[in-house]
């Protein structure tokens, strides 16, 4: 028999909507999750809700095909679907806290407050997150609960082996490279490339190491194992939410996505655009990309800190732009150049020929943007 679950999403401290299967309670509806704003109907019945909740959270959760995700799976969970008991269960033990935002899940009996429980000014459950990156197999920690209940590592998202660590009292985010591909250092590359362009907010990232543990001819070895690092994309107080939550917001209500995301911060959507083209990031899909939320009104502030460049480098002039997808990369960058002033500090572009072979492209990519005139 399948277990009835009650449950509130809270922000912060403030408490935003009780579901069950029975009831509902919708407490503040400016603060629910966009991805639930003007979803919830007054005439939904309660189960209609409940299911509507349960999927929100839900997408929060790492999938198993995800890199890793298959070992952290096995380490939480028997089950193997993403909605059985167990996985409820951990949901509402764990919080579904994450580093992004202040959305958490509590259940009626809980008196956790979100001070005890925020990634962000607590240790981060370092078992999950060496499972995530890859450091180490489930079968090497058996006693699940002998670590942090702070568990923001199964709600990272992507397919590179990455995961959420508390470094010096701060969460920080590292990332592996995948396979063969150097991601991590491209990631540090990028970084330091759009240091260079003015007035262009976006995540730094640095380089480091961690130390592999694995074996060979039955006895123990540790490889020492590039990564990048960067701090969490906004501070206490704010959410980071992704695009993907706008466009489903904008899907439920009946809105055009490009004008709503254009009337929130259309400077930096352009300058957002032009960046991608110039450095030949195919990849600002809606998941790598997201608006700034004040937590004490749920209002969107402005466009995110840019972060996840990891795949740049390539020939964009012919792709379609995941944001304006009715046109090119370049096509796009080039019209936005006609809009906003993207200026450039050229006498620090050295860095870029000194650290990839695509150093060239990006500088022909680059001029071609600065080469138009913006009308008076």
């Amino acid at each position: 028999m399948i277990k009835e679950f009650e449950f509130t999403i809270m922000l912060q401290n403030q408490a935003i909507i009780y579901v069950s299967k029975y009831q509902y309670v919708l407490y503040q509806e400016n603060l629910l999750p966009w991805g639930l704003r003007g979803y919830i109907y007054q005439n939904d019945d309660s189960v209609t809700v409940y299911k509507k909740v349960i999927n929100w959270a839900i997408q929060r959760m790492i999938h198993y095909n995800n890199t890793n995700g298959n070992w952290l799976w096995n380490y939480c969970f028997n089950g193997r679907s993403l909605y059985c008991d167990e996985v409820y269960d951990f949901i509402l033990k764990y919080h579904l806290t994450s580093v992004h935002d202040e959305y958490w899940l509590k259940s009626p009996a809980d008196t956790t407050t979100w001070e005890q429980i925020t990634p962000k000014r607590n240790s981060i459950n370092q078992k999950t997150a060496d499972i995530q990156i890859g450091k180490a197999y489930p079968g090497q920690y058996a006693i699940r609960d002998a670590d942090s209940p702070v568990m923001p590592a199964y709600t990272t998202y992507g397919n590179m082996q990455k995961a959420w660590y508390t470094i010096d009292g701060k969460p920080y985010l590292l990332k592996r490279n995948n396979s063969k591909e150097k991601n991590a250092q491209t990631e540090v590359i990028v970084s330091k490339l759009l240091d260079c362009f003015a007035d262009c907010k976006h995540v730094t990232y640095t380089s480091d190491f961690i130390w592999m543990i694995y074996r060979k001819k039955h006895r123990k070895r540790k490889r020492k194992e590039y990564v990048c690092k960067c701090e969490p994309v906004c501070a206490d107080g704010y959410s980071f939410i992704h695009a993907e939550e706008i466009y489903q917001y904008c899907a439920h209500n009946q809105l055009n996505f490009q004008d709503f995301i254009l009337e929130i911060a259309k400077e930096d959507v352009l300058k957002m655009c032009i960046i991608d083209y110039i450095i030949g990031n195919p990849d600002r899909h809606l998941r790598n990309w997201g608006f700034i939320q004040d937590d004490s009104t749920g209002n969107l502030i402005g466009l995110a800190p840019l972060f996840d460049h990891d795949r740049s480098f390539e020939e964009t002039d012919e792709m379609k732009s995941l944001i304006f997808p009715e046109k090119t990369m370049k096509e796009v960058a080039i019209e936005a150049s006609q809009i906003v002033d993207m200026s450039f500090k050229k006498s620090l572009f050295w860095w870029i020929f000194s650290m990839t072979n695509r150093g060239k492209e990006v500088e022909e990519r680059r001029k071609k943007c600065t080469a138009i005139k913006r009308p008076d």
